[in-house]
């Protein structure tokens, strides 16, 4: 079984086409927002074509939870500085405290600081096609339909200066640390006096330069523009809706395999979507063998990549998935090589962490380029042979993974 190039090239517009569509048609997609809500129930439209049944799954949400730790954060920082000429005991305190929300919100993606924020509501929306025989697997293609808050500095000065505000204010905190301890040996535990504290009173002083950087952090993420998300992330949507429409229009069935699409919500706030699904039907997929394949960003034909390391390279996904998808790249002409997210996540990252076999492809730079999170990701920068290929990728590994399982 394979698709028809006819059906293929049909897909290829069929997904261009509708990138356009939900950009101009829907607002902004933020996450827990109108927008996203009105393009899930557009894309429920769409899989209701195709799948046999298909669900909104509404979620929980503290969507300024995963992003607004950095005012908290840098908030800490500048306090720090400022206790360090009176108390420098404290602001060795304040820095450690400033990196708790780093460490829980960003690092580890966990929710410790989600009851601070204001809950909304958000939605998954799942698809299904039953096998025309007994079910013995399940695969599920997933793609999210949110969008992000613009990176304020990436889009200024692209990833080096990205990098340079966060590893600058990074340095500043490790500085504040340093120059504490000598305050505390020199001045005997307390901040500057005019007997021993001139050096302390210099160095607090220069540490001042660390302020801009710091105070950079408020506006790393401008609320007041949210990009298109048109490569991150309709076109992975736009795969999970093409591949069973294209199946339908050429007659392919799978014979033991359930296919599922998963549009989920809100994983620019930190995978909650993903996250709220695997809790949901965790227990439910244990009675047979369920993978997904989740996609991210297919934009950069040479950067075509299979994630088996996740958030940040600390969760590791389902090598067996991997190398289902690496054959059918293969029988695609493409070699997908390995790699891990260093920093950051996808929905793949989420579903490894709930004990669901899964792995995402990719196809996009780690040197982020211009159009990932500001306002250049529009449907004016797309790449069709892109997510084309990856459509085949997907495709022909559903055919595999029904003939032959992992």
């Amino acid at each position: 079984m394979k698709i028809s190039e006819k059906t293929r090239a049909k897909s290829v517009e069929y997904m261009t086409d509708g990138i356009g569509y939900v950009i101009d048609t829907f607002e902004k997609r933020l996450p827990g927002g109108k927008g996203e809500r009105d393009a899930q129930e557009y894309f429920k439209s769409e899989l209701s074509k195709t799948c046999d049944s298909v669900v909104s799954e509404d979620f929980d949400l503290h969507p300024n939870a995963f992003m607004d730790w950095l005012y908290i954060t840098a908030s800490l920082l500048i306090l720090s500085l400022a206790v360090y000429f009176f108390l420098p005991i404290l602001s060795i305190i304040l820095v450690i405290l400033a990196f708790v929300p780093l460490v829980s919100q960003l690092l580890l993606y966990k929710t410790l600081f989600d009851p601070l924020y204001k809950k909304e509501k958000s939605v998954n929306v799942y698809g299904v096609i039953k096998p025309t025989e007994e079910v013995k697997r399940r695969i599920i293609i997933n793609g999210h339909a949110d969008a992000t808050q613009e990176w304020h500095w990436h889009y200024l000065f692209g990833m080096k200066g990205l990098l340079g505000v966060a590893l600058a204010a990074v340095i500043g905190a490790v500085y504040v640390i340093v120059i504490s301890i000598i305050s505390i040996i020199n001045n005997n535990g307390v901040g500057f006096n005019v007997a021993s504290g001139t050096l302390t009173l210099i160095l607090g002083i220069i540490g001042a330069i660390f302020i801009v950087f710091w105070v950079a952090l408020y506006k790393f993420h401008d609320k007041k523009v949210v990009v298109d998300g048109a490569n991150d992330n309709l076109t992975a949507c736009y795969v999970s809706l093409a591949v069973p429409k294209a199946f339908k229009e050429d007659g392919i069935k799978l014979k033991n395999t359930e296919l599922c699409v998963l549009i989920s919500g809100s994983e620019e706030a930190g995978l909650r979507g993903a996250k709220a699904f695997a809790a949901a039907h965790k227990e439910e997929f244990k009675d047979v063998e369920t993978i997904v394949i989740c996609m991210e960003t297919l934009r950069e034909a040479e950067h075509f990549s299979l994630y088996t390391k996740d958030i940040n390279g600390i969760v590791k996904t389902d090598l067996d998935v991997a190398a289902l998808v690496r054959e059918a790249g293969k029988d695609n002409g493409v070699d997908l090589k390995y790699a891990t997210v260093s920093l950051g996540a996808t929905d793949s990252g989420a579903f490894a962490q709930a004990g669901i076999k899964s792995t995402c492809l990719a196809a996009m730079s780690h040197n982020l380029q211009d159009y990932y999170h500001t306002r250049r990701d529009t449907k004016d920068n797309l790449a069709p042979e892109v997510y084309g290929k990856a459509f085949d990728i997907v495709s022909d590994a559903i055919i595999l993974y029904d003939e032959k399982g992992l």
